[in-house]
């Protein structure tokens, strides 16, 4: 997860829950050490026997009913075959609903952003652009708030994670219903850079859509730029690999059998959430719009780690090409460099390339560790982390297929599992700390009315049932207070943004509301 320094992305991407698309990572002193154990004594992944497949099962189960996860999918590859699968739960939280196969469908979410890079790459291989073309070229209407870095751009800088431009998710997050990609990338004339070109880590979905966007335009110039994107998905990376379920399309999703999404509200319930609200990554779905299954992603995690090779055999995209999207352009604040959309590092010590992704309501996560052959899949329908780890599950699962494989002399992974566990409850109490479930009414009727941000969209607070609720058409929820430190909080209860708050301003003749940021967020009430 990229650095979350202001209390926007605290409040309205950690602790809520609301890391759509993103690389979840753990943060903050309260973390459990997510460390793997050192390097093994032997690189080579050995076989799963018997006893390791059943305790492997075993743990897995264990950490979905811990860690509140209804449905999950998990593949282990060596060598280029897929040596372990387990599937888990049910597609959502029913008792008649269907379990969870090795070919339904979940949103990938950021795990979106390698596949759009191997688009990308095999353009290059094609001669239809090159790593260094200018984005102003590909895209001639693509611009920023700062015209030297406008013309700088190149199709490599909109994926290293280093171009400067900052992280600007809530527009994306607030107001999605009917929003263009067109629409989206031409608010970003409005953004400024936070710093130079090549400086800093900065993690930006809109950066990379707009270069998947780009690149497809250069592709399809005649199409929409959601059309042409999902024509270069389909052409470039899903038919040569043979990902045959894989779709941006939330409707085949649904025709070809998908999981829905689940999160938690604040009182610790898994609830479902309304799939509609996961349209949210539509307008930027080159950095996270993708449906995948997990037998798909075996196709594709065989494909990297084969340089570019299809497990059929065929040459996707150059080793050239891969090794250019596998350099690392930048490092991030936990020491973990980024190529192209991906991430270059170490895990106990051995080459790694890895990606999480997470969406409102759903977990991805692929491992790779190319030296030793070996692919690390882990999927699920819910996000049930928070500032300690954003995907516990995951982490967990990661960490007991890899002392399955390698054995280290610290094998840790039940002891994290529980440090997961006894994090989540230390969080939730210090979300949960001094909040009004049931504010009382004469407050809220104040509170209630329309309000409106110029880029945020409109905000409707209303009482329902003697409950205050939310409402920002796109997703609702009720909310609760807290007071306290000289301010007043309206704290969001229910998923997928629960423990969200926004700041009740009644300085001025009307209420507003601020969401607090680098440059705050104020819904004027109309």
């Amino acid at each position: 997860m990229p650095r979350r320094s202001d209390r926007l992305l605290r409040a309205l991407v950690l602790a809520l829950s609301l890391a759509v698309l993103l690389r979840p990572r753990s943060c903050g002193p309260s973390a459990p050490t997510r460390s793997p154990p050192p390097s093994p004594a032997r690189v080579r992944a050995r076989p799963l026997d018997e006893a390791r497949r059943a305790e492997l099962a075993r743990f897995v189960h264990r950490a979905a009913a811990r860690l509140r996860i209804p449905g999950a999918a998990i593949a282990v590859i060596v060598d280029g075959q897929v040596v372990y699968e387990q599937v888990l739960g049910q597609t959502e939280l029913r008792p008649e609903a269907p379990a969870i196969g090795a070919t339904t469908l979940f949103m990938i979410g950021s795990l979106t952003k390698p596949m759009t890079t191997l688009a990308e790459a095999s353009l290059v291989d094609a001669g239809v652009l090159r790593w260094d073309s200018k984005l102003t070229e590909l895209l001639p209407t693509f611009a920023v708030g700062d015209a030297d870095l406008t013309r700088a751009l190149t199709l490599w800088h909109s994926a290293c994670a280093c171009s400067g431009m900052p992280r600007q998710d809530l527009e994306n997050l607030f107001e999605f219903a009917g929003v263009t990609p067109e629409r989206r990338l031409a608010s970003m004339r409005a953004m400024k850079p936070t710093a130079p070109l090549g400086a800093v880590y900065q993690y930006s979905n809109l950066m990379v859509a707009a270069g998947g966007f780009a690149a497809a335009h250069a592709a399809y110039p005649e199409s929409t730029l959601g059309e042409a994107y999902d024509a270069l998905m389909k052409a470039r990376v899903f038919e040569p690999i043979g990902m045959v379920d894989s779709t941006l399309d939330f409707e085949v999703a649904a025709q070809r059998g998908r999981a829905l999404p689940h999160a938690l509200a604040v009182d610790g319930s898994l609830r479902p959430i309304p799939v509609e609200a996961e349209k949210n990554v539509l307008p930027i779905r080159p950095a996270g719009g993708v449906w995948s299954s997990l037998r798909d992603l075996e196709r594709y995690a065989v494909t990297e780690l084969r340089r570019g090779v299809s497990p059929d055999g065929r040459r996707v995209v150059s080793e050239a090409s891969m090794l250019a999207r596998w350099t690392s352009r930048i490092v991030d604040p936990e020491g973990t460099g980024y190529g192209l959309g991906i991430d270059v590092g170490t895990y106990a010590g051995l080459p790694m390339l890895s990606h999480d992704g997470g969406c409102l309501g759903f977990g991805s996560s692929m491992l790779l560790l190319p030296e030793s052959g070996v692919g690390i899949l882990v999927l699920s329908n819910a996000r049930t982390g928070g500032d300690y780890e954003q995907l516990p599950f995951h982490t967990a699962v990661k960490r007991k297929v890899f002392e399955a494989l390698f054995e280290p002399p610290d094998a840790s992974a039940d002891a994290l599992l529980e440090s997961l566990v006894a994090a989540r409850a230390a969080f939730d109490a210090r979300r949960n700390a001094g909040l009004e479930l049931a504010p009382d009414r004469p407050w809220l009727l104040r509170l209630a009315g329309d309000y409106a941000h110029e880029t945020l969209g409109p905000l409707t607070i209303r009482e329902v049932d003697a409950a205050g609720v939310l409402d920002v058409g796109e997703w609702r929820s009720a909310f609760g207070r807290r007071v306290g430190e000289g301010k007043v909080q309206l704290v969001l209860l229910d998923p997928p943004f629960a423990g969200a708050e926004l700041r009740v301003d009644a300085s001025g003749p009307r209420p507003r509301l601020v969401v607090d940021a680098r440059e705050p967020y104020v819904f004027e009430r109309r």
